[in-house]
């Protein structure tokens, strides 16, 4: 295996193929043994890691990700600041 860093920054909770990472000759699942061998074949592949917006990605705004859904649906569009209630 190719040295991919020190600390291999992926979510791994146990070995298996339910990872997501597929041979790219194949189709098949990728059988994932650890979180450095995770790191290995996401880096060979070309692959990253996202956070989820629910559980996984801690500082996920959603105030401000509907701002900016909403600007590139409509730049012309100027948004207001939400109004606290009183």
């Amino acid at each position: 295996m190719k040295d991919v860093g020190t600390i291999a920054d992926v979510y791994f909770d146990k070995p298996g193929e339910h990872h997501g990472i597929f041979d790219p000759q194949t189709g098949d699942p990728i059988f994932i043994t650890s979180k450095s061998h995770k790191a290995y074949e996401m880096k060979r592949l070309g692959l990253q890691e996202r956070g989820d917006r629910v559980g996984g990605k801690r500082n996920f705004d959603p105030i401000a990700h509907r701002y900016s859904e909403e600007s590139l649906r409509n730049p012309e569009h100027k948004l207001e600041p939400p109004r606290r209630k009183p």
